[in-house]
């Protein structure tokens, strides 16, 4: 759990979850190809479409994991999610 000082001054308690975005550079932009709350899926999707991507143009293609506020849909994620 993270805590914070929200406007009113008060220190406030909130969650955060692991978010994985798979990406990769692009005609020297770097964008979101693929997110997910759980590493497992988002490498599968690198292993499955690194070949096509390259294809495509992308390089520097990169698992990077960030944290949010919002929940994943534990009908979805399961066990997978990392808090």
């Amino acid at each position: 759990m993270q805590s914070f000082i929200n406007l009113y001054g008060c220190i406030c308690m909130s969650e955060q979850y692991k978010y994985f975005e798979l990406k990769g550079t692009i005609e020297g932009d770097r964008v979101v190809i693929y997110g997910s709350y759980s590493r497992k899926q988002c490498s599968y999707e690198l292993s499955v479409e690194r070949a096509s991507l390259k294809a495509e143009g992308y390089t520097d293609l990169k698992i990077e994991g960030r944290l949010v506020q919002d929940a994943p849909d534990m009908s979805i994620y399961d066990e997978d999610v990392i808090k």
